[in-house]
């Protein structure tokens, strides 16, 4: 029974902290899936999205156009670190995984992050746009 009230406490106290960041402006990763803007030549099919899902405040999955992809990330403040982020190991014709490759170097080499609830952009520590993704729904 203690379990349970500590787990109903803790689940609480997380649904808090995420609204006060809501509430202050700031949008959390946790729980959110984007995919990349349609313009940036990552976007992949209607039928296989190309998208990024950081599922709880420290795993982070997606589809890179031809493979899944999972891995770890930090995220405090404007910083973020994605990676090492790891494949699963299908093979496409050669410019999806060329498209791929250097979508998952995007992921790993940004440094900066600026989220809104409608836009997410991945930046290099100087500031540069890496790439732009919008709310996968």
């Amino acid at each position: 029974m203690k379990t349970v009230a500590y787990a109903l406490a803790a689940a609480m106290a997380m649904s808090m902290a995420a609204t006060e960041l809501a509430a202050n402006g700031a949008v959390p990763l946790a729980g959110s899936a984007w995919r990349p803007a349609p313009l940036s030549g990552f976007a992949g099919t209607d039928e296989r999205p190309v998208q990024v899902e950081f599922e709880t405040a420290d795993k982070v999955s997606g589809f890179a156009g031809c493979n899944r992809f999972f891995g770890a990330f930090k995220h405090g403040g404007d910083k973020l670190t994605l990676g090492p982020l790891a494949t699963t190991r299908m093979a496409c014709p050669e410019d999806v995984m060329d498209r791929e490759t250097r979508f998952l170097k995007i992921l790993e080499t940004a440094r900066l992050v600026e989220v809104t609830e409608s836009e997410l952009l991945l930046k290099t520590w100087e500031g540069a746009v890496l790439l732009r993704l919008t709310p996968h729904r």
